[in-house]
């Protein structure tokens, strides 16, 4: 459990510089893969974490997160014209 807990907060970290680094560049004309890729792995190892740590409905709510975010992976890889 540990395990997830500390992969949890790494891609969090990482989230967040990626989420700066989107908010507060206003020249910023990339794509969002990297950020949904690791909000996706965000939301997924945390609710991996609350289910070990008996929190059936706050791991319900990590994963539906996660699965948002998985779709706007798939939607940014893919491209939108296509989906």
């Amino acid at each position: 459990m540990k395990f997830f807990k500390f992969i949890s907060r790494l891609t969090g970290a990482l989230f967040l510089l990626v989420a700066a680094n989107h908010f507060f560049n206003p020249n910023f004309t990339g794509n969002m893969t990297f950020f949904f890729a690791l909000s996706f792995a965000l939301f997924t190892f945390s609710g991996i974490y609350e289910y070990l740590d008996q929190r059936k409905k706050t791991a319900a709510l990590q994963f539906f997160i996660g699965a948002i975010c998985f779709f706007g992976l798939i939607v940014e890889l893919v491209g939108a014209n296509y989906v």
